[in-house]
């Protein structure tokens, strides 16, 4: 029992002494390895900010379409779309505003600043909701001078907003142009901005455009409602679409060679499919032949039958001469051309609806030597 008590005593000595030195000496540090950004981060500007706001309990919902009746049937009242996505003409502005004012929040992104112009449909709404759009940045005669600069938010300034309502709100850029401009509808409002740079996941961890962002997503007065965010089509990045993504190259090598195999495997006769297959021989062109007069004769059609052989042999006669023939020209013209005998040509030639099987078996040997021939 003592010797036990000694074992016992000994092994967690040891043990205790590997602890110690254990938490005295080795160091432990941390290893980062670079990472490449997943397809899904590389084709979604806004994943980070999606995340953060599903962390916040907002349902975000993308879709690949910008369709106007699609956007509102939809239940989320939060909508952000690119203005290269958003087409609307003159017929819906009034539908459009009555959509907003019920209670929206439609955030349009000019990506592309010639769809703000005047002249164009959304340029041409955007200024009957008293907003405009200066691409150089000329301040027009009359308007009111844009505020300083406030929070220092990464507002995109390729379009420059102006608006004579004295409700719209303006945030200004870097260099005190106003980047972006929200004008309150009914219970809700429209906002326009240019690029979203404070809300892609590249710039969202700076406080002020996460402050931003959130003011108007999920800070908003219909974020309960939920968010949709309109992104442009997925595409295949490459001959295998999304297959070789995300480390899916081995498994999709092994699926390859696999099937490549099986495909092999399937068509050698000795292994595959083919294996207990009997290659049976086909019947003769006279078998055939005959079968298929043996089913004329039951239905007393042998003679509709010469007749389309002969319709085929006075349409290669009409294309070879320029000519059509009368029945006894015909006969005449088959003897000195292709050597027939004129009785069997005659009855070919002039066979009336019935005709016996003995005498189409007579008949068919001339035909097939005018087709010859011919």
């Amino acid at each position: 029992m003592d010797k036990n008590w000694m074992a016992v005593l000994l092994v967690a000595v040891a043990l205790g002494a590997a602890g110690f030195a254990a938490f005295h000496y080795v160091e432990l540090y941390r290893e980062e390895v670079p990472v490449a950004p997943s397809a899904q981060a590389q084709a979604n500007d806004f994943l980070a900010l999606e995340r953060w706001l599903e962390q916040q309990d907002v349902k975000v919902r993308n879709v690949y379409h910008a369709d106007l009746d699609f956007l509102m049937s939809s239940p989320e009242k939060t909508v952000l779309v690119p203005a290269s996505m958003f087409s609307i003409s003159p017929v819906d502005y009034t539908r459009l505003d009555a959509w907003i004012a019920s209670g929206t929040d439609l955030i349009v992104f000019i990506d592309n600043p010639c769809l703000a112009r005047p002249e164009q449909k959304l340029g041409l709404y955007l200024s009957t909701a008293g907003i405009w759009v200066d691409q150089t940045g000329e301040d027009p005669e009359t308007e009111e001078s844009a505020p300083p600069a406030a929070d220092g938010a990464d507002v995109d300034e390729a379009v420059v907003f102006r608006s004579f309502n004295a409700a719209a709100e303006l945030l200004p850029g870097p260099s005190g142009n106003a980047g972006l401009i929200r004008v309150r509808m009914g219970k809700g409002s429209l906002c326009c901005t240019g690029i979203p740079l404070f809300m892609y996941s590249e710039y969202i961890g700076s406080p002020p455009n996460a402050v931003l962002a959130w003011h108007l997503t999920g800070g908003s007065n219909q974020s309960s409602r939920g968010l949709v965010f309109v992104l442009p089509p997925e595409g295949s990045s490459g001959l295998f679409g999304n297959l070789a993504a995300h480390g899916n190259w081995l498994p999709l090598l092994v699926s390859v060679a696999l099937a490549l195999a099986t495909a092999v495997w399937a068509s050698l006769a000795p292994f595959g499919l083919q294996k207990d297959a009997d290659e049976r021989a086909g019947r003769s062109i006279a078998d055939r032949f005959s079968a298929e007069a043996w089913f004329l004769v039951r239905y007393r059609s042998l003679g509709a039958y010469l007749a389309d052989y002969r319709e085929i042999i006075r349409t290669r006669l009409r294309i070879r001469t320029g000519r059509e023939f009368s029945d006894d020209e015909l006969v005449d013209y088959l003897v000195s051309t292709a050597g027939t005998e004129r009785v069997n040509t005659e009855r070919l030639v002039k066979a009336g609806p019935h005709i016996s099987l003995e005498r189409f078996a007579q008949l068919s040997a001339t035909i097939e030597h005018i087709l010859e021939t011919l």
